[in-house]
């Protein structure tokens, strides 16, 4: 199995629209912490991250969905 295989999935805070993408968590200085998905960009796009609902992040091995318990 190739490590590229390897994704999360996760629901956008400001429209409910599922992405795919790699998991990144950013701690706030108030206690707080934030999941963002980062999405690779195409050739004629710029990679993005977006905040997602840290309850809905799942991970997806080649095609097999694991959710969270």
């Amino acid at each position: 199995m190739k490590l590229s295989s390897v994704k999360l999935t996760g629901k956008r805070e400001d429209n409910g629209e599922w992405i795919e993408g790699d998991l990144i968590r950013k701690g706030s200085r108030f206690g707080g912490s934030y999941h963002y998905i980062y999405v690779d960009g195409d050739f004629d796009e710029e990679a993005k991250e977006y905040l997602v609902d840290a309850s809905t992040v799942e991970l997806v091995v080649g095609n097999k969905l694991y959710k969270q318990k």
